[in-house]
This record gives C-alpha cells, structure tokens and sequence, in this order.
C-alpha cells in the first residue's frame, strides 16, 4: 500500500455529548430510533436571527468532574467536553497512560 503522506488514526473509544444526550449509549439509540435532536434555540435568544432552531446540547453537567475543581470554576464549554472524552478514554479500556510517549488525541 502505498503512503499517502497522511497520519494513520485508529479509533479506538468514543464519547459522546450532542443534543441527542449526555452520552454514547443516549445518542446511540435516539439516532437509531431517527432522532435528529433539533429544537428550539433556547440557550439564547434568536429573535434577531432568522434560524430559530438549533441542535443543542442542553444536558451540561453542574460539576466539572474533576476532584477539586468546583463547576463554578470551568466555562459551560468545559462542563460539556469532560464528560464525552472521559467515556471515550474508559470506552477504550484506558486509564492511565501505560507509556511514556502516549499520543491522545479527539475529534469534534
């Protein structure tokens, strides 16, 4: 095979955070079911938009997830983020890294 001059990717655990739920298993099963997730735009007000609808992620965790650092501390971005890449890492039978030159990476 010859190479292309592109990185490899394997992927080996996924996590998921989208309007259709908080997680994997969620969104797995409303897509499934034929769900797309679209609602009303309720984070802010659209009223000077033309697009009233969107598909939010409306389930942001109070607590950031990480001992010692209070939800309060970490923005609404980061309250959404840790949850997915935690489940992807324990998706992919990870817990700490075994190596010293450990590569992780994750796609949005």
């Amino acid at each position: 095979m010859a190479s292309s001059g592109q990185n490899r990717v394997v992927i080996t655990g996924m996590g998921l955070s989208t309007a259709l739920g908080p997680d994997l298993s969620a969104c797995w099963r409303r897509l499934i079911a034929g769900e797309n997730g679209i609602a009303p735009i309720s984070f802010w007000d659209p009223a000077e938009y033309s697009t009233k609808v969107a598909a939010e992620a409306r389930h942001i965790p109070r607590e950031s997830g990480l001992s010692g650092f209070p939800g309060t501390w970490c923005r609404r971005t980061v309250r959404l983020f840790l949850p997915p890449a935690s489940e992807a890492v324990r998706d992919a039978g990870r817990g700490r890294c075994c190596r010293r030159r450990c590569r992780h990476g994750n796609a949005s």
